[in-house]
């Protein structure tokens, strides 16, 4: 009796992984397609929120203190941050605004590698499961020039599966404020 429970069990729990692998390869494919072709807020829905929470609350004082800045190429990456967010809006900026505002600064700093995403598209390779609420998604990425692969962590967050940010937020933040001169 006490077998058929833990293989009942393990039964139920392995069930769950399969069942969340499709709705990660779904994350992931949404969030690819948003992105490569530049709709960086819609992208930012796949994204963690608290991982956005994070880049917003260490981000936007950063950008906020960068506004006048002396160097003028500062004053560039800051206007991309922000990128028509009205001045009164900034320190309310979401963090779907702060996601895009920081990949139009990746464009503005790196267009060609911005103009071969659009030219891409990506194939979910496997899905590795860590525990129920994490896991590890490969793909490849098919451009015209070939292939490449490469892997983005997933959680889930209020019943919801989310890509992470490639690094820990708090690096991002801490580039950021050596680029900014801060």
């Amino acid at each position: 009796m006490k077998r058929l429970f833990v293989a009942a069990m393990l039964l139920i729990v392995s069930a769950g992984s399969w069942a969340s692998e499709p709705l990660i390869s779904e994350t992931m494919a949404g969030y690819w397609q948003e992105y490569s072709h530049g709709n960086f807020s819609k992208a930012a829905t796949y994204m963690d929120p608290r991982d956005l929470k994070e880049l917003r609350d260490g981000l936007v004082p950063l950008f906020l203190a960068a506004t006048d800045h002396s160097n003028e190429e500062v004053r560039k990456i800051v206007n991309s941050f922000f990128n028509g967010v009205p001045d009164e809006s900034r320190k309310e900026m979401s963090a779907e605004q702060v996601f895009a505002g920081l990949s139009q600064v990746g464009k503005q700093q790196l267009p060609e590698v911005f103009e071969t995403l659009a030219t891409t598209r990506i194939e979910v390779t496997e899905v590795r499961m860590g525990t129920t609420d994490s896991a590890t998604v490969h793909y490849t990425v098919i451009t015209p020039e070939g292939n490449g692969q490469d892997n983005e962590r997933a959680s889930l967050h209020d019943g919801k599966w989310y890509l992470r940010i490639k690094e820990p937020p708090q690096e991002t933040i801490k580039k950021l404020r050596s680029l900014l001169g801060q």
